[in-house]
C-alpha cells in the first residue's frame, strides 16, 4: 500500500493551483522517486505533462495512476481538473507529437469501472465542453493538429461507451469545436475542417437514424448486449472509416471519390453491426 497522506494531498493541491509545470514536476518526481507506483505521484506528474502539452507522457502517467488508484472517490473529485488541463494540452499541441488515443481509450474503460455509472462519461464530456468555451475567445497553437486531436478523442470514445445517443452528442460537440478552431484559423485549415464535416455529419446521421429506429427498450437491450460482448465488430468499421476520412481530405478528385464511397459504406456497416445487439 502506498503512502498518500492528507498533508501530501494538501501540498499537491497547493502546487497544482500555481499552474507552474516545473514546480508540479518537482513534486511528482519527489513522490515517485520514493514510491514508483504511488498513484498520487503519477497523477501529479501527468498533470505537469499536460500543462506542457506533452500528451503522450501525460496519458502514460495518468494511465498508471488510474490503474494503481486505491481511492476511487479521488478520481471522481479530480475529473473536472483533469479535463481542464487536458483542454490546455490539446489546444497547445505543436510539432509532431505522438497522439496515441488508443491508450486514452483504454484509460477511459478503466475510468468507467471506477466512477459511478451516471458519471462514467464525465471526463470526455468535460473536456469537450471546456474546449468549446476556451475556443470562444482563444486560438490554438496549431489549429489543424488540435482539430485532429479532438476528432481522435471523439472516436476513441467508441472504445469506452456503448450508448449511441451519448456518442452522437460527442459529434455535435466536435462540430462546434471545429467551428471554434476555424473561426481563428487560416482559410486553408477552415477548408479542411469543412471537407471533414461531411464525414462527421454522415456518422452523426447514421447514429441518429439507428437511435430513431429503436424503442427505449431496444436501446437498453443493445447497450446491455455490448457491455457483455466485444465491441470490435462494429468499432473496427468506424475506425476504418475514420482512417479513410483523414486520407479523403487530402485526396485528389478521383481518389477522393473512391475513398468517399468506401468511407460511407464503412459508416453504414458500423451502424448496422451495432444494431445486431438487439437481435
Amino acid at each position: 500500500m502506498v503512502t498518500v497522506s492528507e498533508d501530501l494531498l494538501k501540498e499537491g493541491a497547493d502546487v497544482l493551483a500555481t499552474g507552474n509545470a516545473e514546480e508540479i514536476h518537482k513534486l511528482g518526481d519527489r513522490i515517485v522517486s520514493v514510491e514508483p507506483e504511488n498513484w498520487y505521484g503519477l497523477y501529479i506528474r501527468g498533470c505537469a505533462y499536460a500543462l506542457e502539452a506533452d500528451f503522450a507522457n501525460c496519458i502514460s502517467n495518468w494511465d498508471k495512476f488510474i490503474n494503481n488508484l486505491e481511492d476511487d472517490s479521488f478520481l471522481e473529485k479530480s475529473c473536472d481538473y483533469m479535463a481542464s488541463i487536458m483542454v490546455k494540452c490539446l489546444t497547445s499541441l505543436s510539432g509532431k507529437p505522438p497522439l496515441d488515443f488508443g491508450k486514452f481509450g483504454q484509460m477511459l474503460l478503466v475510468i468507467n469501472d471506477k466512477l459511478p455509472e451516471s458519471d462514467d462519461e464525465v471526463l470526455v464530456t468535460a473536456i469537450m465542453d471546456g474546449a468549446i468555451e476556451y475556443l470562444k475567445d482563444n486560438a490554438c497553437t496549431e489549429p489543424y493538429l488540435t482539430y485532429n486531436a479532438f476528432k481522435a478523442l471523439t472516436f476513441c470514445s467508441f472504445r469506452a461507451y456503448v450508448e449511441f445517443p451519448l456518442i452522437g452528442g460527442f459529434f455535435e460537440k466536435l462540430m462546434i469545436i471545429g467551428d471554434g478552431i476555424k473561426a481563428r484559423s487560416e482559410p486553408a485549415v477552415g477548408g479542411i475542417i469543412d471537407t471533414d464535416r461531411m464525414f462527421l455529419t454522415e456518422v452523426k446521421n447514421a447514429i441518429d437514424t439507428a437511435v430513431a429506429g429503436c424503442s427505449k427498450e431496444d436501446l437498453e437491450k443493445i447497450e446491455e448486449y455490448w457491455l457483455g460482448h466485444k465491441t470490435d465488430s462494429y468499432v473496427g468499421h468506424i475506425q476504418q472509416a475514420y482512417n479513410m476520412s483523414a486520407a479523403y481530405v487530402q485526396a485528389g478528385k478521383l481518389t477522393g471519390k473512391i475513398l468517399k464511397k468506401s468511407m460511407l459504406l464503412e459508416v453504414q456497416t458500423f451502424a448496422t453491426v451495432y444494431l445486431r445487439g438487439k437481435m
